[in-house]
């Protein structure tokens, strides 16, 4: 369970990042950002040689694919709607598909960890209570879309190996970038301003992505449920998103959106619960 925890402080730290660097420049080059340091800082884990599984390439290359979509899209939306806002919208739905492939290869569900994943899911929809009242149609509609893509991702990542973890996430960068590419293109013709002014943003949302996708293939193979990993990953990661999006976005938060961290606490509490109780019962 604490994979999965600091795994969501990451992803939500990713998040809030990335939507900054995409304000600062543009969607691709916060895309571009993320990927590049992303492959800076596992390249000399991979160096070392180990032997890589064709699962892994596998695996990599289509979570790589799926992710890279998504980052653009969730970049375009947090460029045109709060981020205290697209942020949860795109997790909530990022959160269902992991938790159904689960259920369909046939893990059971318990009362207590109903109730739990019910919180973090309640966490979620409350941080995404616009502040304005409402919400822009195109913003939550690329929202929507990069949580499909991100959901894909996840449920991607659920089937490797612990011991794969790094290099998965080295072939899923690595064909992100490859998806990205066309992009690169159009960087000459961008002023240097633009692409340095999202880069800070851009590389600290990549290395906190490396640590949160790693720490999340871990949590899913440690031996505890997976369902609840991945609920406390993925749906939780959208309160602290949107609370680091308040500190360095200088977004408003309001009275709902804070009430949604009580119930990612509350949900934290269950799911611990289920755990502690799983774990003396066996």
């Amino acid at each position: 369970m604490l994979h999965a925890l600091f795994a969501a402080g990451l992803w939500g730290s990713t998040d809030a990042f990335a939507g900054i660097a995409a304000r600062r420049s543009t969607p691709l080059l916060a895309a571009l950002w993320l990927h590049i340091s992303s492959l800076a800082v596992l390249l000399p884990f991979i160096a070392t040689g180990s032997p890589i599984s064709s699962n892994a390439v596998l695996y990599g290359a289509l979570a790589g694919i799926t992710a890279a979509i998504g980052d653009v899209l969730f970049g375009r939306a947090l460029s045109k709607s709060a981020m205290s806002v697209g942020i949860p919208l795109a997790n909530v739905i990022a959160a269902t598909i992991p938790v159904l492939v689960v259920v369909i290869q046939g893990e059971p569900l318990s009362p207590l960890g109903v109730l739990g994943i019910l919180g973090a899911i309640a966490a979620t929809s409350l941080a995404a209570a616009p502040s304005n009242g409402r919400l822009a149609a195109e913003g939550a509609g690329y929202s929507t879309a990069a949580g499909l893509c991100f959901g894909i991702m996840y449920a991607l990542l659920a089937q490797v190996r612990a011991d794969d973890a790094l290099i998965v996430i080295f072939v899923m960068r690595l064909a992100g970038t490859v998806v990205l590419l066309p992009g690169l293109l159009q960087i000459e013709q961008r002023s240097g301003s633009l692409i340095r002014s999202g880069a800070l943003a851009g590389i600290a949302s990549g290395l906190a992505s490396v640590g949160a996708n790693a720490l999340y293939i871990v949590a899913m193979t440690s031996g505890g449920s997976r369902i609840a990993a991945s609920v406390v990953a993925v749906a939780l990661s959208a309160p602290a998103g949107v609370l680091i999006a308040r500190l360095f976005g200088r977004e408003h938060l309001t009275l709902l959106q804070g009430a949604s961290a009580g119930s990612a606490i509350a949900a934290i509490a269950v799911l611990a619960l289920r755990e502690a109780v799983q774990t003396s019962i066996s």
